[in-house]
């Protein structure tokens, strides 16, 4: 009996454990990734030649699926087998151009619910087994001067698909191949003869036969002869052979060789080191799935010179969806410290789990402290929002004096929100006794979390000396990081500062900058100076037509300013 190949996009993955599932409890061999991925081995390698000898291709067809760049390579490949293509829709949608083309005379099965008693499931499993049900198998004496028949023959007793697994059979098979000059079996021999399945193992007949494919150009022959070359396994080793292996292979787009070649250039091995080749071969074999790739790419932007904390965290995704434990565990950190990322607790436990579950040793020394500091977020976030409950009396008498002792206790405890309404409180004297310097303080706490209404009202404290000493440059300070959060209010102090020379040099270019910024969230005060300066040329070419447009703006917000001023250009140019 043959296998169904199931083919889904990794967000789906409930669906098609469901599915899995399923068959297998209806007697249908199934063949799924990651679950039949051996340890160790190229995801690339081992998902093309289970398509190969699959009976039927089951597609599980979502809007994800569609969007999935794995899924659509897998169906090419499928296509290109010639493998009988299974489209089960999970969800309703449209196929896209590409998806209709490629099953254009392909059945489509609705599937509603991934249920037994389903009608349209048992209609479906009577489909798959059409395929997986077919009697295979050619003899061994069947397959004598027929090398693609002696080569299938062999695949077929190597991996046990539709008769008894039996390496010595396979071998056999595979050396009639091998020696009518079939690559693939020649690469296969190899293989045997490297593991000692069915044959003797010899490892001087693995780098021949595997050099018999390799000249050939089988890429999985030059791989397997530039691992053997690069740590002198069966052969004298040669850093420089084992590069030039590696590089035919990876011209043929093996992600394995391309990872290795990669290594190579990074640390000068065999080849002259060269950083952007490094990092061109290792992007290669990343795009294609190689989640070791994948992993080794989100390093490369983690800590390396082109450092870029998001392409980190988007690498590490893809290699930690494929069952990564050292990209989950990579993943866990970037969401605990907001790298290239929100940062997200929840997300970070998760990964970790993830990690930890697979024996990575660090995930599990980890784990309990996340857990307790998830804990401890989730109690500080509750006593935050009694805090908030009672401070706008939602669904609670108002009472600023419980309000501002709820917001003390999750502020201790770290909760940006909670610090900046402390400080509120504190300023206003709200449920607590009136004190300037305690709200500057916990103001800072919470600019410094990246609030961008604390780092506001921080800006005002060094500005007019409240609660701290005077300091113009401090207040300029504060006031751009809120501004770059988009603060309308910090971006037309900023102009203010920058227009009068206060705390730093005079720049009305600088100043209008701001002012355009806070002027396009309507700041009606920096669209009355904006207008100004557009009337007087100050930091900008002088252009009556916009400044009447930015007065016309600022009055219709009520600025009392920007009325005079529009009523005195209107009025001139009568």
């Amino acid at each position: 009996m043959g296998y169904a190949f199931i083919s889904y996009s990794s967000k789906n993955r409930a669906h098609a454990d469901a599915m899995r599932e399923l068959l297998k409890k209806n007697g249908i061999d199934v063949w799924m990734a990651p679950n039949d991925i051996p340890p160790g081995e190229q995801y690339i390698h081992v998902i093309m030649q289970a398509i190969r000898d699959g009976s039927c291709f089951v597609l599980l067809l979502t809007h994800d699926a569609q969007r999935s760049m794995y899924v659509k390579k897998e169906l090419e490949y499928a296509l290109r087998c010639q493998l009988p293509i299974i489209p089960v829709q999970l969800e309703a949608l449209t196929p896209s151009d590409k998806f209709e083309l490629y099953m254009s005379s392909q059945p489509i099965f609705v599937v509603q619910q991934i249920e037994e008693q389903s009608p349209d499931i048992q209609t479906l499993l009577t489909a798959i087994r059409s395929y997986t049900e077919a009697e295979p198998v050619l003899s061994v004496t069947k397959t004598s001067g027929n090398a693609e028949a002696a080569f299938s023959c062999g695949v077929q007793y190597y991996q046990g698909d539709g008769v008894p697994r039996d390496y010595e059979k396979a071998a056999t098979c595979f050396k009639q191949a091998a020696q009518q000059g079939h690559a693939s079996a020649q690469f296969h021999l190899g293989m045997c003869y490297a593991g000692g399945q069915g044959v003797a193992k010899d490892l001087v007949q693995a780098v021949y036969w595997w050099s018999q494919a390799a000249q050939q150009g089988h890429p999985g022959a030059q791989r397997s002869l530039g691992l053997w070359y690069s740590f002198g396994t069966g052969v004298e080793q040669d850093v420089e052979k084992a590069a030039y292996w590696y590089q035919q292979a990876a011209e043929q787009g093996d992600s394995g060789a391309q990872c290795s070649l990669s290594a190579c250039y990074s640390n000068g091995l065999g080849v002259k080191k060269d950083d952007e080749k490094a990092l061109y071969w290792l992007t290669q074999a990343a795009e294609q799935g190689n989640r070791e790739a994948q992993y080794s790419l989100g390093i490369w932007y983690s800590a390396g010179e082109g450092r870029d904390a998001e392409k980190a965290v988007y690498w590490f995704q893809q290699a930690a969806q494929q069952g990564d434990w050292e990209a989950q565990y990579e993943l866990s950190i970037c969401y605990v410290n907001g790298l290239g990322v929100e940062q997200d607790i929840e997300k970070a436990v998760y990964w970790c789990e993830q990690a930890a579950a697979q024996g990575d040793e660090s995930a599990q020394l980890a784990l309990p402290d996340l857990k307790r500091k998830q804990a401890s977020i989730k109690d500080r976030e509750q006593i935050f929002l009694l805090g908030l409950q009672y401070y706008e009396g939602t669904d609670v008498p108002q009472d600023y004096e419980k309000a501002a002792t709820y917001f003390k206790q999750a502020a201790e405890q770290g909760h940006a929100l909670a610090q900046y309404n402390l400080g509120v409180c504190y300023s206003n004297g709200a449920g607590i006794e009136q004190d300037d310097a305690q709200a500057a303080y916990w103001w800072r706490q919470a600019a410094e979390q990246g609030d961008e209404d604390a780092q506001y009202n921080l800006g005002l404290c060094y500005a007019n000396g409240i609660g701290v000493e005077r300091h113009a440059a401090r207040a300029i300070y504060w006031w751009h990081q809120a501004a770059a959060q988009g603060c309308a209010a910090a971006q037309y102090r900023l102009g203010i500062y920058y227009a009068n020379g206060i705390g730093t040099q005079k720049d009305p270019v600088k100043a209008v900058y701001w002012w355009k910024r806070a002027a396009e969230q309507e700041d009606a005060a920096a669209q009355c100076n904006l207008g100004a300066c557009y009337e007087r040329g100050v930091g900008v070419a002088k252009n009556r037509v916009r400044a009447i447009w930015w007065y016309k703006k600022s009055a219709a917000l009520g600025n009392k300013n920007a009325m005079n001023a529009l009523a005195r250009l209107l009025q001139r140019k009568q």
